[in-house]
């Protein structure tokens, strides 16, 4: 049986402490960053190659993969009062940021 103080000690620590969740944590940060850098290189080096200069190819890739993620954002988001048309338009961001 534990003392209340004890109890209340370990809940606070929580995850905190745990080395394993800091390491999932550090390991999918990782491979995200490792996916961020692969894809700009990949969208910047598509944008030259259609004939785009060289600052807009090197802003191409933050707006395709900022629509995504803003849209992706709004998907699991929990549902609220939103309206069908706010879905819809979600939606329709993050397709068409799969598209492109």
């Amino acid at each position: 049986m534990t003392r209340p103080d004890e109890s209340a000690a370990h809940t606070q620590t929580g995850r905190a402490g745990d080395p394993e969740a800091w390491a999932r944590s550090l390991c999918a940060l990782v491979v995200a960053g490792v996916a961020a850098y692969a894809s700009y290189v990949h969208q910047r080096e598509f944008a030259l190659q259609g004939g785009a200069d060289s600052v807009s190819a090197s802003l191409w890739p933050l707006s395709v993969d900022g629509l995504l993620l803003l849209a992706t954002i709004g998907l699991l988001k929990p549902p609220g009062p939103t309206t069908r048309r706010v879905r819809w338009a979600v939606w329709s961001a993050f397709l068409l940021g799969i598209a492109v």
